[in-house]
């Protein structure tokens, strides 16, 4: 067996094979799972780890041609040599490659975990902001834009009365309704302290206003559950749609539902306002 073989040849054909089909067997497994955040990487580690399983394997091909070669006692020492050096290499490269992907790995998380509220699990207002800047980037056909502004009405009057643990176990409970209704095309975040932001693509303002109105409907309604809320709590939520176009500005969205939503509060809260 060329395991056990004292044959040079023998030898470094057997660790040339193992070692090309390791690494082919890596260059696959890169090349099948490439992560969107990390393509190049990935692309570069699937092409060096290939080149590494193809040197391998012609150093498994050039031990078969010269193993006259490799039992002369004098030609020994270049055997031995590549041996080493497919070792080092491969020690080598395997190492850039694993530090490479952990790092990007970990640059992914601390990404975010930025872009993450805590106390609810949704996007932040910065991570929504990056997902707004995605979609101005993005190929995909996008019609129109909208924003709901969502308040949580007499939230500092719960954290007064209640204490504020209930004040959190309420943003929880919006938090957690929130995503249950996102989709690929409803986007919510924590916009800051007991404000929420939704943006939706492509679906027209009735809709929108139906999706808005569940919202309300059924947050007043888990809130209730909560034993020191018997009565639940409301939220107020104002409304702005825009059309798709080049000179699109998300401030100005924001700023129309931020209108909305200061009438919806004038008009006796619990309730949805929009241009309509």
């Amino acid at each position: 067996m060329t395991f056990v073989s004292p044959n040079s040849a023998a030898r470094v054909f057997t660790l040339g094979i193992i070692h090309a089909s390791a690494n082919g067997w890596a260059a696959w497994l890169f090349w099948r799972h490439i992560e969107p955040h990390a393509r190049y990487a990935y692309i570069i580690a699937a092409v060096l780890t290939f080149a590494q399983a193809a040197a391998a394997l012609l150093q498994a091909l050039l031990a078969v041609i010269e193993a006259d070669a490799a039992s002369s006692p004098h030609d020994f020492w270049l055997f031995s040599l590549i041996i080493i050096l497919n070792a080092v290499s491969n020690v080598l490269l395997g190492s850039w490659i694993l530090f490479l992907l952990i790092m990007l790995r970990l640059v992914l998380e601390l990404k975010n975990l930025a872009e993450i509220d805590v106390l609810t699990g949704i996007l932040n207002r910065r991570g929504l902001r990056s997902h707004v800047d995605r979609l101005l980037k993005s190929a995909r056909p996008v019609t129109s834009i909208s924003v709901l502004l969502l308040d949580i009405d007499f939230f500092k009057s719960i954290n007064d009365m209640h204490g504020h643990d209930i004040g959190d176990e309420v943003l929880i409970i919006m938090g957690k309704l929130l995503r249950k209704s996102a989709t690929p095309s409803i986007i919510p975040c924590r916009w800051g302290g007991e404000e929420f932001c939704i943006v939706i693509e492509s679906q027209d303002e009735t809709a929108i206003l139906q999706f808005a109105e569940r919202i309300r409907a059924q947050f007043c309604e888990e809130t209730k559950l909560h034993n020191a809320l018997p009565s639940g709590a409301t939220v107020s939520i104002g409304m702005s749609t825009s059309t798709f176009h080049d000179g699109f500005e998300f401030s100005k969205l924001i700023s129309v539902a931020d209108n909305h939503l200061y009438l919806a509060k004038g008009f006796g809260r619990n309730r949805v306002c929009s241009s309509s």
